[in-house]
Order: C-alpha cells, then structure tokens, then sequence
C-alpha cells in the first residue's frame, strides 16, 4: 500500500517504505522532526492564509501612547487594562502599576499628579483637566493626543 503525501507546492510525492514502517500506536505515520502525522491527516497547502494575532488596535485592554524619550527617538507607552489594574509598559518593562478606580477616578476630575511606580500622570493646571500628560525616567513629559485620552478614558 502507498500513499501520496502532498508538499508545500502540492505536488504529490509517493511513500515507498512498507506498510509497517514508521508506525505509532498500529497506526502508519509520517515521521518529522519531533512529531508524527498519521497518514489520513490533511496538510494544508503553504498558500493557505495564516492567521494574524489580534493587533492591539483591535485590543480593547491595551492603550498605547506614542512619546518621545530624552534621547530624541520615538517610543510607545502601553497601558494594559487589567480587572483591577492598569499596567503601564515602557520598552517591554512593566514601569508601574495603577489602581483601576483610583486611575478611572482621578481621569474624570484630573488635579495635580497621579503616579505608580516609574509613570506619573500629570494635568497642566492652565488646561482645566484637557491637557493631561504622562512621565518616565526616559520621558520628561509628553502631552496625551485627545483620541488617546479618549481611548484611556473609555476603557479604564
């Protein structure tokens, strides 16, 4: 008995080896690297679509916020939404974490400063609560863009 084992390019190749060959379990098999496919498994055609990881745009958790650093180059801020927290993230390090009430509270009625660990909000007191700006070690302060705001606002 013979199979055809299709390829990447689908063309149809024939398996030579004899019927016991390269069995797991009884059953006949096609040895790879670490796994064994059985004979009667579909391999899906290389031009197949493969599906995309969910974007953070599409994320409703996650708000990122582009900044400038110190040294002048363009970065992201990441804000991840979680049950009772919002992350901040800075160059794939956690940089503080803030209470979600405290954080949705002090966005409605913005006074002063609010800050968790490296990240520090902070409101320009000329503004009357529109200008709201975030803080790093790495970022003196940059202005949050009103659809960013928006967007912190909506989901915490």
């Amino acid at each position: 008995m013979r199979s055809v084992l299709k390829g990447r390019d689908g063309a149809g190749t024939t398996d030579r080896r004899s019927p016991g060959s390269a069995s797991v379990n009884g059953r006949r098999g096609i040895s790879g690297w670490s796994t064994i496919l059985p004979v009667d498994v579909p391999i899906p055609p290389a031009d197949d679509p493969v599906p995309e990881p969910q974007s953070v745009a599409g994320d409703l958790t996650r708000v990122q916020v582009q900044v400038v650093t110190t040294s002048r180059r363009t970065a992201v801020v990441e804000l991840r939404v979680r049950l009772d927290t919002v992350e901040a993230w800075f160059e794939e390090c956690l940089r503080g974490v803030f209470d979600r009430v405290r954080l949705r509270a002090w966005l409605a009625a913005p006074s002063g400063w609010l800050g968790a660990g490296d990240v520090v909000f902070s409101v320009d007191p000329r503004s009357r609560g529109e200008r709201i700006a975030i803080s790093l070690s790495e970022v003196l302060a940059w202005t949050l863009s009103p659809e960013e705001l928006r967007g912190l606002r909506e989901r915490v």
